[in-house]
């Protein structure tokens, strides 16, 4: 079941993020590999900011993402033009699956 995440969820979450990292690295991919990001205040702001959300299997974390809806600061600058200025949008940030659930 996919649902919003809440502070309870945290260290589940942190774990789920720990273990896609080592799942990275493992793949020698070198996405969240040179910090600590994501970090569990990451996580932390995004529950607060109601974008989180967990998949759950059992009653257990089995994944998680932030969903953001409409305008992302982080997409205001980019290398290039968009098509056009609509905010109309959704980005998926902060992705991961547990290695217990993944495959």
């Amino acid at each position: 079941m996919i649902e919003k995440a809440k502070l309870t969820d945290l260290s589940e979450i942190v774990a789920v993020i720990e273990s896609a990292r080592a799942f990275l690295k493992a793949q020698e991919i070198d996405q969240w590999q040179k910090s600590a990001y994501p970090a569990a205040a990451d996580v932390r702001s995004d529950i607060e900011n109601n974008v989180a959300y967990v998949l759950k299997v059992d009653g257990k974390v089995a994944a998680y993402a932030a969903v953001m809806t409409g305008f992302d600061p982080a997409y205001d600058l980019i290398h290039g033009a968009w098509r056009n200025d609509s905010h109309d949008y959704v980005t998926v940030h902060r992705m991961a699956v547990s290695t217990a659930f993944r495959g």
